[in-house]
């Protein structure tokens, strides 16, 4: 019964505790012949007729058969007078006074509980407190989540009471009860009279200033996107929500899935912070357009502008958090659009620059050329076959690859999520050896053709450091070094993003390096 209690409980006030609304008004009936005070619904209360000797000795017996139903209240408090019965008492977000009988349970949530009379049932109070008086009387446990039991020595409880007033190393539960009767009643991520969600807000604040102030570029390219494609970028944090889900299923039931969803996770929070300084920013920004304000379209300015006005919102009830949901998808889908966007952009200029690199070589090399041979009497080249791309003549040497620009760990990263959504199909019939087939795939792709199937879709190739192709030895080198990389959090992976060289821990040991071809390039 003590389980029971514990967790049943609880459970039902909690979920009473978010089903209910702020302002909602208390269940209450009203007798309009005679204009007397609201009555809560379900308190019984005798007759003013004097009794007989029957009624007198069938009292306890029409109790019985004549109980009063339960009582809910939401945002107000509850008194129960002495001449009073009620079945099952729920209080959300007030206080309960108990002078009379409770033929049930009494459950209060955000609020406290003070008992002089009977409660035939269980009292449970969540992120509140209670008080018994003297002569009060609880048949059952007594249960207190967040909160403290003061119990006066005249009273009676018939079960076992527990108090859980502490939580890891906060001392008590005030300002978290606080913080459900203000804010998340109200559905407003910030409530004004709770001092440390302040205090929460400025770190974050402080957080996404330092964002905005690290990474101009990348923020500008979020607010362009919000400004351009507004729509599209709704919708595609929208359907990173949706993927989110199925998506960590896939990559949960398959071995090799683990290595890639802290990757997976730590993207979706960077598209988080990214996403909600874009906003913060875009609002500002466009308020200084519409007021013709230029000092508040200044990117720091527009920052501080657009958090302070989401702050405000967020005071507002119901509104406040529907603020809050908004902005989120907008703020991700835009950080997603940018990232895509930036790595095409990327992509192509470098392809781009190479080209134009080794055509401006040619063309320059034409005259020294043909001169040199002359004066050396030998064959002098044509001028055709001097401005013909020398990756067109007799394929790519390892110099010419050697000089591609280096792949970073963003697009290296693509290309590994696409090879897991490939493989984890792969993985499901043949589970037990996830592992050992993941690797025997990169060793034989990267020593058959330099890259895989997710490194052909995005263009890169790995090359060893002297520009030569990938041998069968070194291919299993890095494969197993792989392992070491994923065994430190991961840490061995995200290093290719921070070294000048683009190389991961597994590169530096199997000395090898990841290149982006050209498009004009084939890699298979």
């Amino acid at each position: 019964m003590k389980q029971k209690m514990l967790l049943g409980k609880p459970g039902l006030a909690l979920a009473l505790a978010m089903f209910g609304l702020a302002g909602v008004l208390p269940v209450r009936a009203q007798d309009a012949s005679t204009g007397k005070k609201d009555e809560p619904v379900g308190v019984e209360r005798p007759t003013e007729s004097p009794k007989t000797s029957t009624e007198s000795g069938d009292e306890e017996e029409g109790h019985a058969r004549h109980r009063a139903s339960d009582v809910v209240m939401v945002g107000n408090d509850f008194v129960l007078k002495e001449d009073e019965v009620a079945k099952d008492v729920v209080v959300v977000s007030g206080n309960a006074t108990i002078h009379g009988r409770v033929a049930g349970d009494l459950v209060v949530v955000g609020g406290s509980a003070r008992v002089s009379g009977r409660v035939e049932g269980e009292m449970t109070v969540i992120l509140g407190s209670a008080t018994l008086e003297p002569n009060s009387e609880i048949e059952r446990d007594v249960t207190v989540v967040g909160g403290t039991l003061t119990r006066d020595p005249g009273s009676k409880i018939g079960g076992t009471p527990h108090v859980m007033s502490r939580f890891g190393i906060l001392p008590k539960f005030e300002s978290l009860q606080t913080y459900l009767v203000h804010g998340l009643m109200l559905a407003r991520p910030i409530a004004p009279q709770v001092g440390w969600v302040w205090v929460v807000v400025g770190v974050c604040l402080l957080i996404y200033l330092l964002i905005a102030v690290l990474f101009p570029r990348p923020i500008q390219a979020c607010v362009d996107a919000l400004e351009k494609r507004p729509v599209s970028s709704f919708f595609m944090g929208i359907l990173l929500f949706v993927l989110i889900a199925p998506l960590t299923f896939l990559l949960a039931v398959s071995v090799v899935g683990i290595v890639v969803m802290p990757f997976m996770f730590c993207a979706m929070i960077v598209a988080f912070l990214f996403g909600k300084v874009a906003v913060y920013r875009f609002a500002g920004t466009q308020l200084g357009r519409q007021f013709n304000l230029p000092t508040f379209q200044l990117p720091l300015v527009a920052f501080l502008i657009g958090a302070l006005i989401f702050c405000l919102l967020y005071t507002i009830p119901v509104l406040g958090f529907l603020v809050w949901c908004a902005i989120i998808p907008f703020g991700m889908g835009a950080a997603t659009l940018a990232a895509f966007g930036g790595l095409r952009r990327e992509g192509n200029g470098k392809a781009a620059a190479a080209t134009a690199v080794s055509s401006t070589a040619a063309v320059a090399g034409t005259p020294a050329i043909a001169g040199t041979a002359a004066v050396a009497g030998t064959t002098a080249v044509s001028p055709a076959a001097a401005l013909e791309p020398p990756l067109m003549q007799s394929g790519p040497s390892a110099a010419d690859l050697i000089s591609l620009p280096r792949a970073g760990f963003w697009l290296r990263s693509c290309a590994t999520v696409l090879d897991v959504l490939l493989f984890v199909f792969v993985v499901i019939i043949t589970s037990p050896k996830a592992l050992l087939l993941w690797l025997v795939y990169h060793v034989a792709m990267w020593a058959w053709k330099g890259t895989t199937v997710g490194g052909i879709v995005v263009g890169i190739k790995l090359l060893r450091v002297d520009g030569r192709p990938v041998a069968v030895g070194v291919a299993l080198v890095r494969a197993a070094a792989s392992i070491f990389s994923a065994l430190v959090l991961g840490l061995g992976f995200f290093w290719a993003g921070w070294n000048r060289e683009k190389q991961s821990w597994h590169d530096k040991i199997a000395g090898t390096i990841m290149v982006k071809v050209p498009k004009g390039m084939p890699l298979l």
